[in-house]
């Protein structure tokens, strides 16, 4: 098992002179032996003085000559992205590719791998493929109109009040009321009352579409930590998304943060909606009254589907956050400037850690493991970000 840390200072700055017995990492609280222990240097030292050279010659420097070669690959998640979102989204990064410093190698993919610019030092060339960027999908319009979290709360997870306000948005949308009773709960998916049947079917086609939007995207992201990984230079993979979830993927995304390590390729992430804003508001268009002869007519509809359009944004937003931390690589979120963020998330910090051990009697039955990570008699240090966990079902 391999660790990417990132430590800073009170000023920033990430150090460059720490050593294996200046960490401590824990697996599930227990204390690991560290046998791999590598600091990668991943933004080169200040120039020298314009003109000096070793003894004191003198010869032009050239900027260009000193700087590490940069090589970012950005990826749009168009299958996730609201119309809203696409459009600050790309103009934010119109602005921020116009500002590339010379000699940067950039490259522009999308989940539904739609769009592909390779890598190209030419920015009129990646504005032009910024332009032909769209939505991977088409918006809403189904009833019950159900999340990916929300139909995996259903099918996966019995949840029964995921499933009892898609029952009350099924009634709301069709006028047909279930045949079950609340004071004497039955089986509440059960097949056997046709609107429970509604929201089964419902959920299991977003259900469907949902993982293999997942299994696509992870994909994507694999075979570009692959074109990253032969890169001369910084290589670093920015994803720009509003969050997914990996319910049935886990390993799959253990599987990528693993091959960004080895290919020492950094996964940074950018939430793309922004300042989070109350989720519940966009429900309203389902709030029709039911008939008080209803069993769901008392249900706190509103409430329950807020709550839920939270817990997936958090959810959502979660393995953001694991692929950065996992990798080394830069999280922003809840910030409206994303210029800033993508300026955030296409930089490397100076100095990487990566940390090793090898787990004792490891059961592969892939249960979660989290990790922690520790600096020992170091203080002004701290460890800004690293792996978070991971999942015992194959070999790290």
């Amino acid at each position: 098992m391999t660790a990417a840390v990132v430590v800073r200072d009170a000023q920033g700055q990430a150090p460059g002179n720490l050593r294996a017995e200046d960490f401590a990492i824990y697996d599930k609280g227990k204390p690991q032996k560290i046998t791999v222990f590598n600091m990668e240097h991943l933004t080169p030292p200040q120039a020298p003085p314009a003109g000096k050279t070793g003894q004191g010659a003198t010869a032009p420097v050239e900027a260009d000559h000193v700087a590490i070669e940069r090589y970012v690959a950005y990826v749009f998640d168009d299958l996730r992205l609201s119309s809203e979102t696409f459009i600050r989204l790309r103009e934010a990064a119109r602005k921020h590719l116009a500002a590339l410093r010379p000699g940067d190698h950039a490259a522009i993919f999308t989940t539904s791998n739609t769009v592909l610019r390779n890598f190209t030092t030419n920015i009129d060339e990646l504005q032009q493929t910024l332009l032909k960027l769209s939505l991977g999908r088409t918006e809403g319009g189904h009833c019950p109109d159900l999340s990916f979290y929300e139909a995996d709360q259903i099918l996966n997870k019995k949840d029964t009040d995921a499933t009892l306000a898609a029952l009350y948005e099924a009634q709301a949308c069709s006028g047909q009321a279930p045949s079950f009773s609340l004071n004497a709960p039955p089986d509440i998916v059960s097949a056997r009352d046709p609107l429970s049947s509604t929201v089964q079917m419902a959920a299991r086609s977003v259900l469907a579409v949902g993982d293999n939007w997942t299994r696509n995207s992870l994909e994507m992201l694999s075979s570009v930590v692959g074109l990253l990984s032969g890169a001369p230079g910084q290589r670093i993979l920015a994803l720009a998304s509003p969050g997914f979830l990996t319910p049935q993927e886990n390993l799959e995304k253990d599987a990528l943060m693993d091959r960004a390590l080895r290919n020492q390729v950094m996964i940074s992430s950018l939430d793309a909606r922004g300042l989070y804003a109350d989720s519940g508001l966009a429900i309203t268009k389902h709030l029709a009254s039911l008939p008080r002869n209803s069993p769901l007519a008392a249900f706190p509809y509103a409430k329950v589907k807020g709550d839920l359009a939270k817990q997936a944004a958090r959810a959502e937003t979660n393995v953001l956050a694991e692929l950065a931390y996992g990798t080394g690589g830069t999280f922003f979120e809840n910030n409206n400037d994303l210029a800033e963020g993508f300026r955030q998330v296409a930089a490397a910090p100076e100095y990487l850690y990566l940390i090793g051990f090898t787990p004792e009697k490891l059961k592969l039955n892939g249960n979660f493991h989290p990790l922690r990570v520790e600096l020992k008699n170091q203080p002004g240090l701290k460890v800004e970000s690293a792996r978070k966990g991971y999942y015992a079902g194959q070999s790290h």
